[in-house]
């Protein structure tokens, strides 16, 4: 069964449609040593505010998404030059990159901006 580290809770249906899917997983404590010791096993990792380091990346062998429940990804290290060495080759920050501008000018087009 997939494991999905919860780093903060969510609302409580959005935490029930998760548990059909997966194991849900919170660390504790909810700090990033907290984070370290729960996240080694977990598929996915998903966080609001918690900044989400390259070290907590490197120590999830098996993550192969990270999401964020909110808007942007600024707690999570996207920008740094080398992506993680995570063990799944799929792990890619390029890609969310990518995705995210191709949106951006998705919605310019749309909204006649460009």
């Amino acid at each position: 069964m997939n494991r999905i580290l919860l780093v903060e809770r969510i609302h409580q249906a959005g935490e029930a449609m998760l548990v059909q899917k997966a194991e849900l997983v919170y660390p504790q404590p909810q700090n990033p040593e907290g984070i370290l010791a729960a996240i080694g096993d977990c598929n996915a990792l998903i966080v609001r505010n918690t900044k989400i380091t390259r070290q907590i990346m490197e120590a999830a062998p098996k993550l192969a998404v990270i999401g964020r429940h909110g808007v942007g990804y600024d707690t999570v290290d996207i920008y740094d030059p080398e992506p993680p060495r995570t063990g799944n080759p799929l792990f890619s920050f390029l890609r969310l990159d990518s995705m995210r501008s191709a949106v951006i000018m998705e919605d310019a087009r749309r909204n006649r901006a460009i």
